[in-house]
C-alpha cells in the first residue's frame, strides 16, 4: 500500500502550492493534533474504522501550519487506538499543478462577474480608465500563505488583460496580522491599502481618465463567512477605511456596505466558492491522494 496503512488518513496539499518542486518532508502540525484528538474520542472511533483509509482535501486556498507544506509529499496520520499516531509520508505521485493559474482564473472571473453586475445594476457603461485590483486575503504567521499571495497576484493582472480588462495594477494585501515586526510582511493591511487605492484613482481621474469603478476587491477568500460573508470583517474594514457611515439593515449588511462602497468608486467582489477552476484543483488533489490507496 506504498506508504499508507489501514486506520491512517491521508492529508493532501490545500489548493495552491507555489513550491511543487520541494523535496523537504511535509511537517504536520496542528492537523494531526486535531485528527488525533478526534479520532481518540467516541464520536471519531465511530468515524474512523481502523481497518479504512481515509483522504481529507482542505478547504484551504493556501498552506498554512496546519496542513503539509511542501507539494512533493503527503503526509499520513494513524490512529491507534492506545498508542501514538504513527506518521508515515507515503511515496507516489506528486501534485500536478500547483493551483497558483487557476486560483487566478477563478478570482479574474469574480472580478468581471462585479463588473457586469454594476454595469447590469446601473446601467452605466464600464468605465475605460484602468482598474486597481487589490488582492485581499485572511493573513497569517505563516510566509507560505503570504507567498501564495504575491505569486497569484500576477498571474491575476495576467488573465485580466488577457480578457481585455485595463488594469492599472494588482496588488496584494491583508484583513488582519499578528502585531510585531516578524509578521511585517503581511503587509499592506486593508486598512491602508484601500484608502491609498482610492486616493491613486482619485487622482487619475482628476488627469482626466474618467469615473466609474476604480477600484475592485477580489477575496481570495473560498467561502462566505463572518469574515468575507453577509455583514463580515472584510466589508466593515473596508467602509471604516474609507470613513463610510453605513446604515445596515438585518441581515442585509452586506449589501449595505457593499452599496456605500460603491459611491467611492469601489467593487467588491465574490469568493470563490464552487468556481469550476476551484473544483478541479480539488479534484486534482483528491485523484493525487487517493493515487496512495492500491484499491484506489
Amino acid at each position: 500500500v506504498r506508504g499508507v496503512e489501514p486506520g491512517q488518513v491521508v492529508i493532501v496539499p490545500p489548493l495552491c502550492m507555489p513550491d511543487i518542486a520541494a523535496t523537504k518532508p511535509a511537517p504536520m502540525g496542528r492537523a494531526a493534533a486535531l485528527l488525533t484528538k478526534a479520532a481518540a474520542s467516541p464520536e471519531g472511533a465511530a468515524w474512523l474504522d481502523p481497518a479504512s483509509k481515509e483522504c481529507i482535501v482542505p478547504s484551504l486556498v493556501a498552506p498554512r501550519l496546519s496542513h503539509p507544506e511542501r507539494a512533493s509529499e503527503v503526509a499520513a496520520v494513524g490512529f491507534a487506538r492506545s498508542d501514538a499516531p504513527a506518521i508515515a509520508t507515503p511515496t507516489g505521485p506528486r501534485v500536478q499543478i500547483s493551483g497558483l493559474d487557476s486560483v487566478a482564473l477563478a478570482l479574474a472571473d469574480r472580478v468581471l462577474e462585479a463588473l457586469a453586475r454594476d454595469y447590469e445594476a446601473s446601467g452605466a457603461p464600464p468605465t475605460a480608465a484602468p482598474l486597481r485590483i487589490l488582492l485581499c486575503e485572511h493573513g497569517s504567521p505563516s510566509k507560505d500563505v503570504h507567498a501564495v499571495r504575491e505569486a497569484v497576484a500576477p498571474r491575476l493582472a495576467a488573465a485580466l488583460a488577457t480578457r481585455g480588462v485595463n488594469v492599472a495594477s494588482v496588488r496584494g494585501c491583508a484583513m488582519e496580522r499578528k502585531p510585531g515586526d516578524a509578521y511585517a510582511f503581511s503587509e499592506p493591511m486593508l486598512a491602508r491599502a484601500l484608502p491609498d487605492a482610492v486616493a491613486d484613482a482619485s487622482a487619475s481621474a482628476e488627469a482626466g481618465a474618467g469615473e466609474g469603478v476604480r477600484v475592485v476587491l477580489a477575496l481570495m477568500f473560498l467561502l462566505p463567512g463572518k469574515h468575507a460573508g453577509v455583514g463580515g470583517d472584510v466589508a466593515k474594514i473596508a467602509a471604516s477605511a474609507l470613513d463610510l457611515a453605513v446604515a445596515s439593515p438585518a441581515g442585509r449588511s452586506d449589501d449595505a456596505h457593499r452599496a456605500a462602497l460603491r459611491t467611492r468608486g469601489v467593487l467588491v467582489a465574490d469568493v470563490l466558492g464552487e468556481h469550476p477552476a476551484v473544483l478541479d484543483v480539488l479534484w486534482n488533489r483528491l485523484r493525487w491522494g487517493a493515487a496512495h490507496f492500491d484499491d484506489a
